[in-house]
């Protein structure tokens, strides 16, 4: 989606370049642009937003009067900035929502991007070349690159700098100070291997609030989920056998939860009817067919907050800041 959003952007751009629009005349509306490319009329509202900022189409009067486009010699300069990471998840897709919703309330443009890993350092050397001003990324680790960059919901005790992101090791603390208020006295960890650095803040908060809870023997009760094949039903087989009278799971991600739920329905074990899964992120698609508690680490609020640090950053010329933001968390549905 980021990239036929860049193509479809950069076509109408180069449109109005030619003069298909000429100065004064109506834009196509969102619904027009929907049906032209074949996307949704909020991928097509985005588009129309980024010309706005941009300063080549203008509003003139109400909403409903749409957008005209702009004179070139009226235009004002706007900061130029990229944002680099999936959309394709929704918790990520909230982050990236929280960043466009910051760039246009502060007239500044924003560019997404989704390149492979093998791609990554062609594109930052085109960044730089091409007037942008900053970048905010997730997902693609420490960025090699000359532009001030602000990392977004980086789940590290030391993450690179300046960064924003949701508490997660007081998430952790939250998890298990819940499991123990509900009276549970057998419980288990579940961990993906993309959370296996010790480092990982979610996972050092639950081993050190276990510890201080009376759960000496934590590390022995961490079973590893692996990415494909049958893995969740290894991991709870694992489980049961281990600790037969289970009654609670903690684990890393609310998709955990789901692949074990579907894993016990195989296995005949009552996940969440029984034994209790506590899970991470507040993934909307799940909690509409399932309820359990999770954590709420806030991401629309993470991407407005990481644009505004971003451009504080570009204003001040401190591209080496060492901020390290937290976004307060908390437990639902417990």
């Amino acid at each position: 989606m980021a990239y036929k959003f860049e193509e479809i952007l950069q076509q109408l751009q180069r449109e109005l370049q030619a003069g298909k629009y000429p100065v004064g005349s109506r834009f196509p509306s969102a619904n027009e642009l929907a049906l032209r490319f074949n996307i949704n009329r909020t991928t097509a509202n985005k588009i129309s937003l980024v010309l706005l900022n941009n300063g080549i189409l203008r509003r003139t009067g109400s909403t409903r009067a749409g957008l005209t486009v702009a004179d070139p010699a009226s235009a004002e300069p706007v900061i130029k900035i990229a944002l680099i990471g999936s959309i394709t998840h929704s918790f990520f897709a909230k982050i990236a929502s929280g960043f466009f919703a910051a760039a246009a309330k502060n007239n500044v443009l924003v560019m997404p991007f989704n390149p492979e890993f093998k791609q990554l350092d062609s594109l930052l050397r085109k960044l730089e070349n091409s007037g942008f001003k900053g970048i905010g990324t997730y997902s693609f680790g420490k960025l090699d690159t000359t532009l001030p960059v602000i990392y977004l919901e980086p789940d590290e005790l030391d993450p690179p700098l300046p960064s924003v992101a949701g508490d997660t090791r007081q998430g952790g603390h939250k998890i298990i100070e819940a499991i123990k208020n509900a009276g549970h006295k057998e419980i288990a960890f579940c961990f993906a291997d993309v959370f296996s650095d010790p480092r990982s803040a979610r996972i050092q908060g639950m081993t050190e609030a276990a510890l201080q809870a009376g759960w000496h023997d934590v590390e022995k009760r961490i079973f590893w989920y692996h990415r494909g094949g049958n893995s969740a039903l290894r991991v709870l087989r694992e489980m049961i056998t281990a600790y037969p009278g289970l009654t609670a799971i903690a684990t890393d991600s609310d998709d955990r939860v789901f692949q074990l739920i579907r894993a016990g329905k195989q296995l005949g074990v009552p996940i969440p009817e029984k034994i209790t899964p506590f899970g991470f992120g507040n993934v909307e698609q799940i909690h509409h067919i399932f309820h359990f508690p999770t954590i709420e680490q806030h991401p629309f609020d993470v991407g407005v907050c990481g644009c505004e640090t971003l451009l504080e950053l570009i204003r001040s010329g401190n591209s080496a800041s060492e901020k390290s933001i937290k976004i307060d968390v908390e437990l639902l549905n417990v």
